[in-house]
């Protein structure tokens, strides 16, 4: 049954609440999926970190409704979204029960490759296993791992309820299907913050000058928390030496890790480690600190290296049992001045399982904005942009170098608006052929055709858009 006006209307005023991100997510925000072979057909995604800046001042929106849909039990769940994001949902109610976790599709809404769904997660055993911190760690749409998840939001009942998008599949999206899958609830999260080990880069260099190392090694996958600079080319073309195992020590404030290399290899500190595989969803990071306590502005890398966990996903934040952290150094710096800094989220519950659904989305579409351009993005070409409610897609062809561009994309409002600033972004790469191509280099570079999608936190009125800019260029105007 859809949402009718009558009942949107239903709807009080709105007080607004910002979305944000949990730790796993910002993790799982900054992946790279290396691909695999070349002069093939193939996708490579990334998700960018520099786009999440701040959520979008219209983020989910809380009311005192009694019944927004004439579903009571979906009353119940999305009576608390705003009436702007009611207007467009669509009630699906599907479910899949595994392990004592029941997982509901709530209602969905979608453009031409865009899916956005509501789902309800609750725990029929009775043993409350699910809360606010609640994270779905290898949660796939349409069998790709490239999803971004909102805060999530518990219920009365017990039961919590989350908001999840991504890219729909072409081929299921000509069909009018999509597939949710979920195999691994994290719950009962604990965040420890930054903490000093009291160990210098410079005792690192003295216990080990020169370390002994294996190589280039192919990545299962990589992030990069801080910066976008000089790591990224290397790890992209998969050209990051790595440690070989040197011995071993589990600090007792991180039993989930076994370290066993440590030293300094072309101007960056790498540290060797292995997560217990049976506590693979734990999460450790590094980080350098000067004197004062304050983060070095260095690019911080996590390397996935050696061999496959079971059953992980390899598109997942932890696919490998071998880890290897880099963290570039600061030209000229006191080694003796730089610590270690260490910060861990633990989880008390890992629920392993198969929560499988496909359900059929309304045969609809979306006002779209479109709108041709020409820009030059280092090494790749802008051609067009569209604006559908649900977000901005940008699309273009070329390679993504290192120093390429992601469109800055402004659009404004009849109201004065001014919306510059996304909660979240997916920018893919497909090759579509096997030319190639030189780009500022003499190494081989593939022609991809690129596509960034930028998303909004709750649906737009096309009606009320006025005009677009990229790179501060007007490229559209009503």
């Amino acid at each position: 049954m859809n949402i009718t006006e009558k009942a949107v209307h239903a709807a009080l005023d709105p007080v607004v609440s910002n979305i944000s991100l949990s730790q796993w997510e910002k993790q799982r925000m900054v992946q790279v999926a290396m691909a695999s072979g070349r002069n093939k057909k193939r996708h490579r995604m990334f998700v960018f970190r520099r786009v999440l800046a701040v959520a979008a001042a219209a983020a989910f929106c809380f009311t005192t409704s009694m019944a927004v849909l004439a579903s009571p039990a979906l009353s119940d769940k999305l009576s608390k979204l705003s009436r702007q994001t009611l207007r467009y949902l669509s009630p699906v109610s599907v479910q899949s029960a595994n392990n004592g976790i029941s997982m509901e599709v709530l209602a969905s809404m979608h453009d031409d490759n865009t899916i956005i769904s509501y789902l309800s997660f609750t725990d029929t055993t009775g043993k409350n296993r699910l809360d606010q911190t609640m994270e779905l760690s290898d949660i796939l749409i349409d069998g790709e791992p490239f999803v971004i998840t909102g805060e999530p939001m518990p219920q009365e009942d017990g039961s919590v309820v989350v908001r999840v998008q991504g890219l729909r599949d072409p081929v299921q999206a000509v069909g009018g299907k999509v597939t949710i899958s979920v195999r691994t609830i994290l719950s009962g999260a604990e965040v420890q913050p930054y903490t000093d080990t009291g160990i210098t880069v410079g005792a690192i260099q003295r216990w080990n000058p020169q370390p002994n190392m294996s190589g280039t090694m192919p990545l299962q996958s990589s992030s990069c928390e801080i910066g976008s600079g000089k790591l990224n080319g290397l790890i992209n073309l998969n050209m990051v030496q790595c440690l070989k195992v040197y011995g071993s020590y589990v600090d007792d404030n991180i039993p989930f890790m076994n370290f066993q290399n440590a030293g300094i290899v072309d101007g960056a500190l790498h540290v060797l480690a292995r997560r217990d595989p049976d506590q693979w969803y734990d999460a450790f990071s590094l980080a350098l600190f000067n004197e004062k306590g304050e983060q070095i502005p260095e690019d911080v890398a996590q390397l996935n290296v050696g061999t496959a966990l079971e059953n992980q996903n390899p598109a997942s934040n932890c696919p490998t049992e071998t880890v290897e952290y880099v963290m570039s150094l600061p030209e000229d710096a006191d080694l003796d001045a730089l610590s270690l800094w260490y910060t861990t989220s633990t989880y008390q519950h890992c629920i392993t399982g198969n929560w499988n659904v496909t359900f059929n989305v309304p045969d609809e579409k979306q006002a779209t904005v479109f709108a041709s351009c020409n820009e030059s993005m280092n090494g790749w070409t802008l051609r067009s942009v569209a604006i559908s409610p649900f977000g901005v897609e940008a699309v273009g062809d070329g390679a993504l170098l290192e120093n390429s561009l992601i469109p800055g994309i402004c659009l404004y409002l009849k109201d004065g608006t001014v919306i510059e600033r996304f909660s979240s972004a997916i920018t893919s790469a497909a090759i579509t052929s096997s030319a190639i191509t030189s780009v500022q280099s003499d190494m081989d570079v593939e022609e991809d055709q690129i596509s960034c999608k930028y998303y909004f936190d709750e649906p737009l009125d096309i009606r009320e858009l006025d005009s677009v800019t990229v790179q501060g260029k007007l490229i559209w105007k009503r």
